[in-house]
């Protein structure tokens, strides 16, 4: 709440990219299900929304009947891996839990208390294959790096043990971030009413399942954007994501 006040009234100041109004949708990973509306494949989410706590335990029912156990439960408002586990079963939930980014006491109701959680199937797939991060800046497709989760992890994080290696996706996963990209529009103002303003830049994070690419993520407010190549022989600047970059920062400034 901070940081989107902050951010308001940054924009009575000064430019600001992306909008603030479209970093206010994409604060909470309810805009998944606005995606999803708009025709993209997005990983299955069931939403404990904050106003509707009584309907928790139907849908947590709901979530081990359809999908297999574990089961993922994260804040719908975090980043990081903050405060994201995994669940065998609803049980877990009684007794205490300890996850790469956070801890929960066994005391559901004041875990939840003020917050909206999502559940969703555990894809085993991101811990076998790893997970794409598609870059985009002016909604042009620039480039995408393949994030592994450590051993023993199915976190991708790098500052929970993942790796990242540059490298080039199938066709199919370019396909589908370029489908969420182009639909950002669509899914922003059928939720908000409000006007769509181009993002300067666009991370989506794509995860490959037996039955297509889902996205995890797309994230629009401070995502690493992976300005650097890797290779064996190091890092070294990826001119064309930086002169794209650029491009579309002068056209907003008018310069």
């Amino acid at each position: 709440a901070d940081f989107l006040a902050w951010l308001k009234a940054q924009a009575k100041l000064r430019p600001v990219f992306n909008s603030p109004e479209l970093m206010a949708w994409n604060m909470d990973k309810k805009y998944l299900a606005d995606l999803g509306d708009a025709g993209v494949p997005v990983v299955p989410t069931l939403y404990l929304h904050n106003e509707a706590p009584e309907q928790d335990e139907d849908l947590f029912k709901k979530a081990f009947e359809q999908w297999a156990a574990p089961v993922v439960l994260k804040p719908a408002i975090s980043a990081g891996a903050r405060d994201t586990f995994l669940l065998q079963s609803r049980e877990d939930l009684t007794r205490p839990l300890v996850g790469a980014n956070g801890q929960f006491d066994g005391d559901w109701s004041g875990f939840r208390q003020g917050r909206s959680f999502l559940l969703q199937p555990f894809l085993a797939e991101v811990r076998d294959q790893g997970e794409w991060s598609c870059l985009f800046f002016d909604q042009v497709y620039s480039h995408s790096l393949l994030k592994r989760p450590g051993a023993d992890s199915w976190l991708v994080q790098d500052e929970l043990g993942g790796s990242v290696h540059w490298d080039d996706p199938p066709v199919e996963v370019v396909e589908v971030a370029k489908l969420a990209s182009e639909s950002l529009e669509k899914a922003f103002v059928q939720e908000t009413s409000k006007e769509f303003v181009a993002p300067l830049y666009t991370r989506v994070d794509i995860i490959p399942t037996g039955k297509g690419p889902l996205i995890g993520e797309v994230e629009l407010i401070e995502p690493e954007l992976f300005f650097l190549s890797r290779s064996a022989s190091g890092k070294a600047p990826y001119v064309p994501a930086i002169e794209l970059f650029m491009a579309g920062l002068e056209r907003r400034l008018g310069s």
